[in-house]
């Protein structure tokens, strides 16, 4: 290198061309999203060092961008207003500034040179700030270079600069992958695949993967360019491939007008947001897409831009993704495909700088704007590392902290995630979350002020001109504590309403579909939240003073709000039923609170109470003035036996036994819906009695997408006749921790942690992977069907894999392919224990589908993919390999007898394998002959705060499936009957649906003792629940436990799915026969014959209608012992319906959770799971599917069903893609070399 005059350089072109002009340099990084006026190009960060100079007509040199991902989208609209700099050159590849420059000349055809160089060679160009540089594709001079470049060297298809054409070399592409290259989807998909090529090619990845959500963040309007670019795409065709939801935009597309916002930017801004939705994207609006149902799950791939969203997802929530620039966004969604690499793979998420906070003293008495300051300075210490912070485990950081913490840190570090030891969900201890020693900075209070200071630069004591509210987004929490003094200061307050009877929306004349209160709970802001009272679910008590504005605050948006003012509909207030002479004396007795402001009698209850009229007024004030109107009363209750008469000027609606508190439930939603005006919005009928769907159950509220469907709300009070209080006395001791000792083997890690032994597992899980051990629902014979004939193989591969199980076990074959290994004990006088896991896989629908081969077993270095690499092949190596491992490497001779169960046909229901195997070990060791059974199965582990929960099963739901065979009259099409078979299973179907079971938390169910285990063990997570428990409401806390975890009702819940439907021969020939399949998954509060009735009752008024006659379940003895005998009446039938259960599993009963045998197991899970500054709480319970144990049931009380994986140690279970991190397999292994010993060593 000469002197300064003459000096070159050469580094990387990431997009090539040429530029001459003035350097313009700083060492700091520049966010261009707030940073830079993309129509002056003047820099406006007044905080950086480049303040109030302008990038047009200078080469800019900058060690990197920083901050938002729409820095990409002032890159464009620089480039396309003529703005930008003539060449960009950066200290390290940036993504997000290079993409717009690649999105200009891909779509655009208008480029500038982008260039990387080596950092000595970078801090060295600083030096020519102000002197005039040559830049050439990779190369940089302080004199002119001749080069050979010219910029007419283009593609006359693409227009592209030949050398800039996406470089396929080493970037495998799949099948679907060339078909995006090629256009066969369009010639949106088509430029949209080529800017993912272009960023694969820029990050080194070698290939593409499968994404399963975007969020995009290019919707915000920047300028012109923003806007030409989306409607570009719409207009070229382009759809979304995977589901996609908008970052805010730049205006309220319902006020900005009245909002006095500039018309051609409100029109541009509007314009740009509908060319998002056009493409299918969803119009959620928000930058905290985190706070929405849809979030991703741990270990989820998925593809965001905006920073702070792409923080907090790949630190809080555990799932992976880069930080995408935006329009690299769209691109993807249109694709469904990004580049693997960043973050997506595990190795580059571990932390290379290491924060310490713990000599902040007094940190727990700090305030709210601590997250955010040290947020702010951990960011301009790690710069574009990821950081790992140790020392806050004490804070008790709360996700909005946590949100608060990642968003200022996203606006000054370009790292696109965090890690806080003993918080976020990757950072159980800090070795798990490091690659090698870290960079370590100390946090003292001083750095924190200094932060303040540069933060706070408004001057003291002066008025604030405004204040500004959620950035991001405000969550749930963060609006409820501004609610109270909003309300007050409005002058708001809620009448005293205690109870409703709430009834149906309606669009034009047709009523919604029916959804349960606890289903729409989960998108609160669908339904009028003032009309209900989720927290004590409508619970009438004499001192319930109503429901706060606070509580109902978060349910509808105010959008919804002004929507529903705007349809101009009708709110009826329809007063309580009249109580016939004869209804009297029944219905005395039933429940009557007394409610506050109004009489105690429905006799005195008139229009004119304040009950009525406080309701009005209120309903009209919080639709800001929509229609609220008293509907004319006519409804009445009838005796059960009295027919509905035809035009009656008074609609009745019927009980449904004599002498009982019941309603006919169809009877409630045909009277409400008769009467309906059409522009109502919704209809609320009141009422002071208690309802109930049958002497055991709640009636339960029922509301739909847009105001109310269906629904009488009942009391919560204990039923008439009720049951008495069942105390419990679980309190979730946990026994000690079980650590193997005194065998003289080695421990778990010694054997399974080398990278020999890794290796070995990835052979080992690999043999068994690859074998397609499929069951088919339709196989026959285990002699005659040849497609059993994979198993041999399997268990050739087994042999193979295990020689040394194979010379000292003995291995018995049940009904041809069944596997039980018997490793005899020293001491005979003991009862043997029982490990489980089943050969078999569900079938691949398409394998073309798989990003790997299903059966290939691939391992990619982290995870292996394979049907069967979790289920359950997963438990069947790990038990294996625990045992092989056992008897070759260690001196082991076992004292109690292990037996090992593998069944062959579970994804069967398993008839022909763990049926054959229960029986011989019945046979062999007799009823409750075994002390210990384990099985795959339960619920993984749950961490919260610095406790993990570990979730075996001790209870299985029960299943059945109904099957309806409906007989009616054929004929020819051309003179069809009103409604033909299939019309009829359909309104049969629809009965069916419209009647779901009420959820319910049992006293000594596996679920409401892992609530009580979350009250003790974390006592802060959830404290209404807590609270809840200590009152001993049931109702309540289901109603509490769904809405925090709306996947919890399949747990508590008897479930209904309508899954076959069959009918019709040909299509000018009306059926004869239709065929219905409804499978059932049944709570421990319901029957198989409870079921069965209610299947019945629910289509009652579809058999009446179309006049069939009925033959339910015939010879079944245990359902009509149950039920009953019912005469038929009539005997001109026009169609035959035939009903038939099969009973496939009963609910089980459940297994301790205390006593020895629990406290071994529990010992265990407590030993293996163990981490620094946390406890591990093994909790029983309810598994919502099905294993082998149901045919091992009379084996052995204690029977646990637990596949010992950490969270998201696998994925797609059932599903494409399925796969298995190793390092999780290996975690598998451990546990069961470490159950092994525990329990030889035991004496029970």
């Amino acid at each position: 290198m000469g002197s300064l005059q003459e000096t070159t350089w050469t580094g990387t072109a990431y997009v090539q061309g040429r530029a001459s002009a003035k350097l313009l340099a700083s060492n700091l990084e520049l966010s261009f999203w707030g940073g830079v006026d993309p129509q002056t190009s003047e820099v406006i960060d007044r905080h950086h060092t480049l303040s109030g100079k302008h990038l047009q007509n200078t080469i800019l040199a900058i060690p990197g961008g920083r901050g938002s991902c729409t820095g990409s989208g002032i890159m464009l609209e620089l480039l396309l207003n003529g703005k930008a700099p003539e060449a960009i050159i950066f200290e390290r590849r940036e993504d997000i500034l290079t993409l717009g420059v690649m999105i200009a000349e891909e779509v655009f055809q208008q480029s500038i040179p982008v260039l990387v160089l080596k950092k000595e060679d970078f801090r060295q160009l600083l030096k020519l700030d102000g002197q005039i540089i040559y830049v050439d594709d990779g190369h940089i001079s302080t004199a002119p270079i001749l080069s050979k470049h010219t910029d007419s060297a283009r593609d006359p298809e693409s227009g592209l600069i030949l050398e800039t054409a996406p470089a396929l070399e080493g970037i495998k592409l799949s099948t679907l992958d060339q078909e995006l290259f090629r256009g066969d989807y369009g010639e949106a998909s088509r430029v949209a695949f080529r800017i993912v090529l272009r960023m694969a090619h820029l990050l080194g990845a070698t290939r593409l993967m499968d994404i399963t959500q975007v969020h995009v963040d290019g919707c915000v309007y920047t300028g012109p360019a923003t806007l030409a670019l989306a409607e570009r795409l719409r207009d070229w065709g382009g759809k979304v491939r995977v589901p996609t939801t908008l970052n805010s935009i730049s205006v309220d597309q319902k006020r900005w007008r009245a909002l006095g916002v500039d018309t051609a930017f409100g029109e541009a801004a509007d314009a740009l947001g509908k060319a998002y939705v056009d493409m299918g994207a969803k119009p959620t609006y928000t930058c905290a897409p985190y706070q929405l149902e849809s979030a991703p799950k741990l270990g989820e791939q998925v593809a965001w831009a905006e920073s702070n969203a792409v923080v907090y997802a790949n630190s809080v929530l555990g799932a992976r993704t880069m930080k995408y620039p935006d329009f690299l966004d769209i691109s993807i969604a249109l694709t469904g495909r990004a580049p693997k690499g960043g973050p997506h793979i595990h190795a580059n998420r571990l932390a290379s700088v290491r924060v310490n906070v713990s000599g902040i003293e007094n940190i727990t008495d700090l305030d709210d704007s601590f997250p955010p300051l040290l947020g702010y300075y951990v960011g301009t210490l790690s710069t574009s590392r990821i950081p790992v912070l140790t020392g806050l485990e004490s804070y008790g950081l709360s996700t909005d902290d946590l949100k608060a913490f990642g968003a200022a840190f996203a606006t000054v570090s370009s790292a696109p995630m965090f890690h806080i030891v003993g918080v976020t969900p990757e950072a159980t201890t800090l070795e798990a979350v490091v690659a090698s020693e870290p960079t370590t900075f100390e946090v003292k209070p001083s750095d924190l002020v200094n932060s303040w200071d540069k933060l706070n630069s408004a001057p003291i004591n002066q008025p604030l001109d405004l204040v500004s509210l959620g950035n991001p987004h405000f969550s749930l929490l963060e609006m409820r504590k501004l609610a109270d003094p909003a309300a007050q200061d409005a002058g708001f307050t809620r009448p005293p309403m205690n109870k409703l009877l709430a009834a149906v929306s309606q669009s034009g004349k047709r009523p919604r579909e029916p959804v349960l209160h606890q289903d729409a709970m989960k998108n609160p802001w669908t339904f009028p939240g003032p009309l209900v009272l989720p927290d004590d679910e409508l619970a009438v008590e004499p001192d319930d003073d109503g429901q706060t504005f606070k509580e109902w605050l978060d349910m509808p948006s105010e959008d919804e709000r002004n929507q529903v003012t705007t349809e101009t509909k009708t709110i009826y207030v329809i007063l309580p039923p009249t109580i016939p002479q004869d209804l009297e004396e029944m219905m005395k007795d039933w429940h009557k609170p007394v409610l506050p402001g109004s009489a105690q009698d429905l006799d005195k209850w008139t229009s004119s109470s304040p009950r009525v009229n406080d309701l009005i007024g209120y309903l009209r004030a919080f639709y800001h003035g929509m229609n609220v109107v008293q509907y004319q009363e006519t409804f009445a209750w009838r005796p059960w036996n009295e027919k509905p008469k035809a035009r009656s000027k008074t609609t009745k609606i019927g009980l449904e036994t004599p002498g009982e508190p019941d309603v006919n439930l169809d009877d409630v939603a045909d009277a409400l819906l008769q009467r309906i005006p059409n522009d109502a919005f919704a209809v609320i009928m009141l009422t002071d009695y208690d309802l109930y769907e049958d002497e055991d159950d709640d009636f339960t509220v029922v509301v739909g997408a847009s105001g109310f469907v269906l629904g009488p709300f009942g009391g919560a009070q204990k039923p008439i006749g009720g049951q008495d209080t069942i105390t419990n006395d679980f309190t979730c001791d946990l026994p000690p921790v079980l650590t193997p000792k005194n065998d003289g083997l080695p421990d778990a890690n010694s054997l399974f942690s080398s990278k020999e032994a890794f290796d070995t597992q990835v052979k080992r899980h690999q043999a068994i992977v690859r074998v397609p051990s499929i069951c088919y629902d339709d196989l026959g014979d285990v002699d005659k069907d040849e497609r059993w004939a994979p198993f041999y193989d399997l268990h050739d591969a087994l042999a193979k894999t295990y020689p040394a199980i194979h010379k000292h076990a003995k291995l018995e074959k049940v009904n041809k392919f069944g596997l039980v290994y018997t490793i005899a004990g020293s001491d005979s006088s003991l009862k043997p224990y029982l490990l489980a896991a089943h050969q078999d896989v569900v079938p691949v629908p398409d394998p073309s589908t798989w990003t790997h081969p299903p059966f290939d077993a691939y391992f990619d270095g982290e995870w292996l993919w394979g049907r069967g690499s979790s289920d359950d092949k997963n438990s069947l190596t790990a038990l294996m390999s625990a045992i092989e491992t056992l008897l070759i490497k260690t001196e082991w001779s076992p004292k109690r007898t292990l037996i090992l169960a593998f069944g062959f046909d579970e994804e069967c229901s398993g008839p022909r394998g763990a049926a054959k195997i229960g029986e011989l070990l019945t046979e062999r060791y007799g009823d409750n002959g075994i002390p210990f059974i384990l099985d795959e199965g339960g619920s993984g582990v749950q961490l919260i705060d610095d406790t993990l929960y570990v979730l075996p099963s001790v209870q299985e739901k029960g299943a059945i499936d109904i099957w309806a065979e409906l007989r009616t009259k054929g004929g020819h099409s051309s003179i069809p009957h009103p409604h033909t078979g299939i019309g009829i299973m359909s309104e049969i179907v629809s009965a069916l649906e419209a009647n779901p079971y009420s959820p319910a938390i049992v006293k000594d169910s596996p679920v409401y003792n892992h609530l009580v285990c979350l009250a003790r063990h974390s006592p802060d997570a959830h404290p209404k629940l807590n609270e809840l428990l200590k009152k001993d409401d049931l109702d309540k806390l289901t109603t509490e436990l769904i809405r925090l975890n709306p996947s919890a009702k399949f747990t508590v819940q008897t479930t209904q799915a309508v899954d076959i439907i069959s009918g019709g021969q040909k299509i000018n020939a009306m059926p004869e026969i239709v065929t219905l399949g409804v499978n059932y998954r049944v709570a421990p509060q319901d029957s198989h014959e409870k079921v069965q009735k209610q299947f019945l009752k629910s289509i009652d008024s579809v058999v009446s209608k179309y006049n069939l006659s009925v033959n339910a379940y015939e010879g079944d003895e245990k359902y009509h012992a149950f039920a009953g005998t019912v005469s038929e009446t009539g005997y001109d039938y026009d169609g035959h319906l035939k009903l038939t259960a099969i009973r496939n599993s009963v609910v089980t009963p459940v297994s301790p959770t205390s006593g020895p045998i629990w406290d071994i197991f529990s010992g265990t899970m407590q030993h293996s799971f163990a981490f620094d500054g946390g406890k591990v709480v093994p909790v029983g319970e309810i598994m919502t599917g099905n294993t082998d144990t149901r045919h091992y049931l009379n084996l052995s009380p204690n029977i646990y069903r637990w596949t010992p994986s950490r969270q998201r140690g696998s994925e797609n279970i059932h599903t494409v893609d399925e796969r298995i991190r190793i390092d999780s397999h290996i975690d598998i292994v451990k546990f069961y070399y470490d159950l092994i010993r525990n329990f030889d060593a035991a004496d029970f």
